[in-house]
């Protein structure tokens, strides 16, 4: 099975993520795409009426300013909804934070769509996997940010392996699923807006594997408390109430970094 679906990942990709025909829910990878084949344009973005007051008050930039500079397009099952409500979910634990919550906040790199057979981008503005599934090639939107406003970048994702994957204290056993045949993938920065994965052996799940998982950490938010970067790592610490540097950056890295205070909302899927 996963080889019929890598099959048609490939062909999506090598289109450069254009909109997938047959969806009941239809996803550009661009405006220059929507444009393209819907012979419409986009003439304004919209934003939370919260967001709206804010811009009036000088606190954030209008929307414009906001966006990346190629947001995504995804046309509406039925009508653009309202903004605001109540959203009601129901829980395992009543302690926890809800798969729903948590991956309606989390964006990846990649998603599956609603007919849960195919996968678009989604931070990501598209793809190329080689003929011998090998080498994946991700492509980033340009001007994509960090929910601080923190441009984010290939930095990120060479971070996440150089200065996490690759340390022993942050990481004494490597991932399996970013290992296979035994042996750890490499990644390599092409420029700001491209990552590319190495894999000694061919990994046609790999696409799939990136729409549940991150390859990529707040390079500007994390190095804080890393003691590559911060000599002082390990007082930050101490302070903190650990013991060594590496417990506080997998606190601010798991808890207080990327899960509660570092979110992605990419700001071209409004409502996120």
């Amino acid at each position: 099975m996963s080889k019929k679906l890598t099959a048609g990942f490939l062909v999506v990709g090598l289109c450069l993520m254009g909109i997938i025909p047959g969806l009941a829910q239809k996803t550009y990878s661009t405006l220059a795409e929507y444009e393209k084949f819907t012979g419409k344009k986009i003439e304004k973005f919209n934003q939370a009426p919260e967001l709206a007051v804010r811009v009036a008050a000088g606190e954030l930039p209008p929307v414009e300013e906001r966006i990346s500079d190629e947001p995504m397009v995804v046309e509406p099952l039925e009508e653009i909804g309202k903004y605001g409500g109540i959203l009601r979910l129901g829980a395992t634990d009543p302690s926890s934070l809800g798969h729903d919550i948590f991956t309606a906040r989390l964006q990846r790199l990649f998603r599956i769509t609603s007919n849960l057979k195919d996968i678009v981008p989604n931070i990501a503005k598209s793809w190329d996997l080689s003929e011998d599934m090998k080498t994946l090639t991700i492509y980033l939107r340009k001007g994509m940010k960090w929910s601080d406003g923190a441009p984010f970048t290939a930095d990120d994702f060479l971070f996440w392996y150089e200065d996490i994957i690759l340390n022993d204290e942050l990481t004494p056993v490597k991932p399996k699923e970013w290992s296979p045949g035994g042996e750890l993938m490499k990644v390599e920065k092409i420029d700001d807006w491209t990552v590319r994965l190495k894999f000694t052996i061919p990994y046609p799940v790999v696409i799939d594997r990136l729409t549940g998982g991150d390859i990529f950490a707040p390079r500007h938010y994390l190095k804080k408390y890393h003691i590559k970067y911060n000599p002082k790592a390990n007082e930050i610490a101490k302070k903190e109430g650990y013991d060594e540097w590496w417990q506080c950056f997998n606190f601010h890295q798991l808890r207080g970094g990327i899960f509660n205070k570092m979110l992605i909302f990419p700001p071209s899927i409004p409502g996120r």
